[in-house]
């Protein structure tokens, strides 16, 4: 999410297979490799506001099921020190019994710098290799099987990875993390994931090889500033956004021959009906991971805030 960049923030998701468990239940394992993120296994989601497990506990409460998966987000604001700080500080949050798919930044920044401290030509060539191997075994110390969704919004103009500024580089950098990471966590799997459209790069330009992607995603957000119009229109544009809409990830992903994740999707209208619309789109794709924003940090997209299109999604999702 554009702007999100606070360490360990953290979002709550559900993996099941068939029937979701009950509240004083507690859900079967994630089988490991490929099972994990298989066309047999859906996994769902929310971001929940705040970084202590305390706010999944609420979303599940509200939604009736219990969680027991989550996303989580390494930070990159801060320097180097944020960079693997903030992982292990998700690490200690969270306990091994929780699987997560961990958001991971491919280079740091520091805020109170002008100038950049890091670019994706020298992480390509290994110059950061030190701070990413802390990072994969601070993740890998908390669950061997690891999913990460790694450079995720390249093709954005809001995170240091920007494509824009380099696509030879962020392929490189991103090739290069996933090759590095194998080599002492071979089991681990990554994820592929562009914004919706095309905000300042094409993505296709950016794909880094169907041999160091697992999952292709994308983050689908409806937003009153740019989406207009009828509830149709506005589905269209959802589609089709520059070409590089929902329409160009199902072709994308089927040419590539992977499943589909949705981590970050949410609207700021009010009217149940983006929620109805995804809902029925992802039903009918191969999409094995979704994960809705209920939070109105970056963007205003909670049901707190949102009540219809709250009540549309538990109707919905409750048994996904």
């Amino acid at each position: 999410m554009r702007g999100f960049v606070l360490r360990a923030a953290i979002v709550a998701a559900v993996v099941f297979s068939g029937r979701p468990p009950a509240l004083g239940e507690t859900a079967a394992a994630p089988e490991t490799g490929k099972e994990a993120i298989g066309h047999e296994r859906r996994m769902l989601g929310a971001f929940t506001e705040g970084f202590k497990p305390d706010a999944a506990k609420a979303f599940e409460e509200w939604l009736g099921r219990k969680l027991d998966f989550a996303v989580v987000f390494g930070g990159q604001d801060n320097g180097w020190h944020d960079f693997v700080g903030s992982v292990w500080a998700t690490k200690n949050a969270w306990p091994p019994t929780r699987k997560l798919l961990w958001s991971q930044p491919l280079i740091a920044k520091d805020w109170k710098s002008p100038k950049p401290i890091a670019s994706l030509r020298d992480a390509a060539s290994g110059a950061y290799d030190k701070d990413w191997q802390e990072v994969l075994d601070h993740i890998g110390g908390h669950d061997p099987n690891a999913i990460v969704r790694l450079g995720w919004e390249f093709n954005g103009d809001w995170y240091p990875w920007r494509a824009a500024a380099d696509e030879k580089g962020y392929v490189d950098a991103f090739r290069h993390f996933v090759q590095l990471a194998r080599a002492k966590h071979p089991n681990f799997k990554f994820m592929w994931c562009p914004n919706v459209g095309s905000p300042e790069s094409d993505p296709e330009r950016a794909y880094p090889g169907d041999d160091v992607v697992d999952i292709i995603g994308m983050d689908v957000y409806e937003k009153s500033q740019w989406d207009k119009g009828t509830p149709d229109q506005r589905w269209q544009n959802i589609l089709t956004r520059q070409g590089r809409g929902l329409d160009w990830l199902a072709s994308f992903a089927a040419q590539h021959r992977k499943p589909i994740a949705v981590p970050e999707w949410a609207s700021d209208y009010d009217d149940g009906e983006f929620i109805r619309r995804m809902h029925d789109w992802m039903a009918a794709h191969n999409v094995v991971m979704q994960s809705y924003w209920d939070s109105d940090s970056s963007f205003s997209g909670s049901f707190k805030s949102h009540p219809k299109n709250g009540a549309v999604y538990k109707e919905l999702f409750r048994d996904w």
